[in-house]
């Protein structure tokens, strides 16, 4: 079995496989810029959690590392903004979740101006959380609500929630809109499995996207 490792270099936690520095497939070098970012991603390796889970931290800092080393920021917003245009968010599940208003086009509209708007403020770490959760649900709208509703408010000083509860009045009101708006079924095991993914998703996704603040 493989032996993970960090080594603090340059600044940098470098990330081992036995005692080759460890790259993702597409030969890009994965390091950490925090001890304890290092220490997830080696307990990870080593629990084997792989890298396509959304669920996954590795899943996060390989699609980081890959980005990071061959894109800049401003390309990465430019191609969101453009990704993110009406027609995909008409088309998005969770374009009407916790939205007030009935009509589906004016919120696509409104959110078709204010996503490039948001996209401009995030970093790589948290622009790469997007695209994660993008790749994973096709949905640009689920990340956003996760920002806005869990993210943002942690960092509030005006909001006294803890995470742990703002998480679950989010799974609350995200299980009555699917199972309302999308057909889930909360009997259906594949149901309950889907939601406890969902659950594993947002701890990872706050923990990175929060990371790069």
């Amino acid at each position: 079995m493989a032996n993970y490792s960090y080594k603090q270099e340059d600044g940098k936690y470098l990330i081992y496989k036995d005692e080759k520095l460890l790259s993702t497939p597409h030969g890009n070098q994965i390091s950490a810029d925090t001890e304890e970012l290092a220490t997830k991603l080696v307990e990870a390796l080593s629990k084997r959690k792989g890298y396509k889970s959304a669920s996954s931290i590795l899943t996060y800092h390989y699609t980081y590392s890959n980005l990071a080393a061959q894109y800049d920021l401003e390309f990465i917003v430019n191609d969101f903004s453009n990704c993110a245009d009406y027609d995909a968010l008409i088309n998005d599940e969770y374009l009407m979740f916790r939205q007030p208003s009935p009509v589906r086009q004016a919120i696509a509209t409104y959110f078709e101006k204010d996503l490039p708007e948001c996209f401009h403020m995030y970093n790589y770490y948290q622009l790469t959380a997007v695209l994660v959760i993008h790749t994973a649900y096709y949905s640009w709208m689920l990340s956003h609500y996760i920002i806005t509703d869990i993210c943002e408010k942690l960092f509030d000083k005006d909001n006294d929630t803890d995470y742990e509860t703002l998480k679950q009045e989010f799974m609350d009101d995200l299980e009555e809109f699917e199972c309302d708006e999308l057909g889930g079924d909360p009997d259906n095991k594949e149901y309950i499995k889907h939601l406890k993914e969902i659950g594993n998703m947002i701890d990872v996704f706050v923990y990175y996207f929060c990371h790069g603040c």
